[in-house]
């Protein structure tokens, strides 16, 4: 294979609020991410849109309301783009968080373009309590940040209004040092960038 057609594939994780003021506004400043600002993020940083160094993305994501899905739609907009997607409970379980059938029609649309799909806990009588289902979305939150290599956040800035909040998964991203993008719902222009220990092409060249 020659070096040309290599891809560089990123994973990128994303974690955000299911609830989203501007939603357009936000996917804009998502759609600026992947295409001119991801190149920041390696360590040595690559040239930008290098020709050869094509760039694919792998989007990691539990598909629930909200930034999870934002994100997914606009990854999955880009030419060789793959969703894997990381479900907290069983699907028939997870359902029920879904209040409307537009939502739960979004859902499975998505999910059936996964390439992956990861179950982290089979459904059971206990997975009705509060804090299960709590404790299942903080370990789905953690999973999208030990697998990918850069973390997308949609984020208020505030702390987490439970387990397993936006503010919990950020702060787990820095303490693995994981690359780090913040976009501000309460202020869609501003975009936060934390480097962390940086993406190394030299791991992702044989992604392809």
């Amino acid at each position: 294979m020659a070096f040309a057609d290599i891809h560089f594939r990123i994973r990128i994780g994303v974690t955000g609020h299911r609830t989203i003021k501007d939603p357009e506004a936000v996917a804009r400043k998502i759609r600026e991410i992947l295409n001119d600002r991801v190149w920041e993020m390696f360590d040595p940083p690559l040239r930008i849109k290098d020709p050869v160094t094509p760039l694919a993305f792998t989007v990691l994501s539990p598909l629930a309301e909200g930034a999870d899905r934002l994100v997914a739609k606009e990854v999955l907009k880009i030419a060789d783009s793959e969703l894997e997607v990381v479900l907290p409970l069983a699907k028939e379980d997870y359902l029920l968080d879904f209040s409307t059938p537009e939502s739960k029609a979004e859902f499975q649309q998505l999910l059936d373009r996964a390439r992956k799909t990861t179950l982290l806990r089979e459904a059971g009588p206990e997975t009705g309590l509060d804090e299960v289902r709590a404790k299942a979305y903080e370990s789905a939150g953690r999973y999208v940040v030990d697998h990918c290599d850069l973390l997308i956040a949609i984020w208020d800035g505030k702390p987490a209004r439970g387990r397993g909040g936006t503010a919990e998964i950020v702060a787990y991203a820095r303490n693995k040092g994981r690359p780090l993008v913040i976009v501000s719902t309460d202020n869609t222009e501003d975009i936060f960038i934390e480097k962390g220990i940086g993406i190394s092409s030299l791991n992702l060249s044989y992604r392809g």
